[in-house]
């Protein structure tokens, strides 16, 4: 009897779940379709199934071109409710029905899939990618959408001034894929070198990693830098990332670096 009332629960706590991902994540606009199927659907398992259909995503990415970006985006605007997440967790703690819950961050990391496979193509889509990170539905689809801009390259110049206000976000990840967007864009070196000079004392080392290697990526044009670097490398003690911040130093002013005795 015990069993019974198990197994009830159980299948409620699917279909209820079942539900409400259905409401999350139903298209809301006529979405590109693929031998079938929806393109949010090989997008969702090129990234969640361990590169499972990746073929079937970059097919249907290179036949929906640019009508695929309704749907990147709203996939980057899901976000699941404090039922959904409360449902799933419950369904979850259950063994007798086995099932995969497709989380909003999921989806939200799925559309990421499908911006890099556009490329420069998604230039139309740079307002809208700047409006959902300005919105901070949550934070992997506020970071999401700030690499995304990364993706798009030089023709997501127009969210450089906004990119700049993300390198100071409280998410040492936003923070990150801000300063990687930046180089990936190629934004001008005077109005990016000051802020990647700062990241250099980050408190997370991943953001320092990578205001290092964005420097390295401007070379000489970031001469600027150097005393900043050479002030690193004397007070770094051997910190884990010194030996890159000497390569970049080296590549950006090797004069500089054989004066500084780091060559």
């Amino acid at each position: 009897m015990r069993k019974r009332v198990y197994i009830a629960l159980a299948i409620v706590l699917v279909a209820v779940a079942g539900v409400i991902a259905w409401q999350v994540t139903r298209p809301q606009e006529r979405e590109p379709v693929y031998q079938g199927k929806r393109l949010s659907f090989w997008l969702y398992e090129a990234y969640a199934g361990n590169g499972r259909n990746g073929e079937g995503a970059e097919e249907g990415m290179r036949q929906a071109g640019t009508n695929a970006i309704p749907t990147l985006l709203r996939m980057l605007r899901a976000k699941d409710s404090g039922l959904r997440v409360k449902v799933t967790e419950l369904a979850r703690r259950q063994h007798i029905i086995e099932i995969d819950f497709a989380r909003a961050e999921g989806w939200n990391d799925a559309a990421l899939t499908g911006f890099h496979l556009l490329g420069s193509k998604a230039q139309s889509a740079v307002p809208a990618l700047i409006e959902i990170a300005n919105q901070n539905i949550s934070p992997p689809s506020r970071n999401d959408a700030i690499c995304a801009l990364g993706m798009v390259g030089p023709s997501a110049k127009d969210a450089i001034p906004s990119l700049l206000q993300w390198t100071t976000n409280a998410d040492w990840k936003g923070r990150m894929y801000a300063i990687r967007s930046l180089y990936e864009i190629g934004a001008e070196p005077e109005r990016v070198l000051p802020v990647l000079m700062s990241a250099l004392h980050d408190p997370n080392q991943i953001v320092q990693s990578q205001a290092v290697w964005a420097l390295e990526e401007y070379g000489p044009k970031a001469k600027i830098a150097v005393p900043a670097l050479v002030e690193f490398i004397n007070s770094s003690n051997g910190f884990p990332i010194r030996s890159e911040v000497v390569r970049v130093l080296e590549k950006i002013d090797p004069e500089a670096a054989t004066k500084a005795g780091v060559k």
